[in-house]
């Protein structure tokens, strides 16, 4: 039989019309670098879905890529960058962003992923001299690296302080999608006004196979990214794959039925996970399930399933649908971990 896979989104493959659309956009010759007509295609639905014509975008290979360079093309080499403790850019970048970018991380406290407005302003309103380094950007992930989502309301807080200390804001939105079907679509028309800077805008983990989107929204710093994204070796030649992929997703919102079929799936693990009497250690937002299970039986359980082994000294593990999680696959699971907990 093969193995349940709740590992990882990023195992996932794509849909049929997603390869469909890579080899329709390979048949033939297109300008490099952007200037193809699925590029600026793409811009242009960009601005409509943002409801901004000041942006500019780029494809980069993966959403480090687009942490990296959208974080560093705005700061100067004394400023630095607060994130949370778990974000995905501290714990699993393996440090590109002070290798490549140069700046230093300053790490926040959080609870269940989110930072605290408390816990943010401590760090932002430190005194300013030249023996210390100058916090200009925050990080915020959406949704965080536990797949709790932040409110309308939380965002429209954090904004807020930020710009009363003149931080800049950046997004990281690996699996945004996710987090846009609990809330609402227009509510990414908000981001803008609500002071995001850059916004890393994941595909990969929802249904894409090339490269991720990264959205500048600071219209001094466009020239800017634009060299530094050649510098830091992600201008594709053959930016008309990556474009053509991401432009089938957005057509009539199959992107967000991907990843709402994901969060769907989660809650129907969280529901045969809190009837079998396991607990969920993490308010379950989107298509993340974390919770506890006994050494014994995650041993017994990974012979039949791939799972995420998060934190060995509290035995919390990671379960994470995605679009191609089938109902089958969730029922099957749990009469798995039914029969090897009975059998404990």
């Amino acid at each position: 039989m093969q193995k349940i896979q709740l590992a990882s989104d990023n195992w996932s493959g794509c849909p049929q019309f997603v390869t469909d659309s890579i080899v329709e956009s390979s048949s033939y010759s297109g300008a490099a670098y952007g200037k193809d007509s699925y590029s600026l295609k793409l811009e242009a639905e960009i601005k409509a879905l943002f409801l901004c014509d000041e942006l500019k975008i780029h494809l980069v290979s993966n959403g480090t890529a687009a942490n990296v360079l959208g974080i560093s093309s705005l700061l100067m080499p004394h400023e630095a960058v607060l994130c949370s403790e778990v974000s995905h850019l501290h714990v699993d970048e393996c440090g590109s962003m002070e290798r490549l970018g140069g700046n230093k991380l300053i790490l926040l406290p959080e609870t269940d992923g989110k930072i605290s407005l408390s816990a943010l302003e401590m760090a932002a309103c430190t005194s300013m001299d030249v023996h210390r380094v100058r916090p200009r950007i925050l990080s915020l992930s959406q949704p965080t690296e536990y797949g709790t989502i932040y409110s309308e309301e939380e965002i429209k807080s954090i904004s807020r302080l930020c710009q009363k200390y003149n931080l800049l804001l950046h997004m990281d939105g690996a699996r945004i999608a996710n987090a846009i079907c609990k809330l609402k679509k227009d509510w990414l028309q908000s981001l803008p006004s609500l002071g995001i800077s850059v916004l890393s805008f994941g595909f990969m983990k929802n249904g894409g196979a090339l490269g991720e989107l990264l959205i500048n929204f600071v219209k001094d710093s466009f020239e800017r990214m634009q060299y530094s994204q050649k510098q830091l070796l992600q201008l594709n030649s053959k930016q008309r794959l990556v474009s053509a992929q991401i432009l089938s997703l957005m057509y009539q919102d199959r992107y967000l039925d991907l990843a709402r079929h994901a969060n769907k799936m989660a809650s129907l693990l969280k529901d045969g996970l809190l009837n079998l009497g396991y607990i969920p250690t993490r308010s379950v937002d989107s298509n993340c399930v974390f919770v506890c299970l006994p050494p014994k039986i995650q041993t017994e359980l990974a012979k039949h399933c791939d799972f995420y082994e998060w934190n060995n000294l509290t035995n919390e593990v990671r379960l994470l649908c995605s679009w191609s999680t089938s109902p089958n696959e969730i029922e099957t699971f749990l009469k798995l971990l039914a029969q090897i907990t009975k059998g404990t």
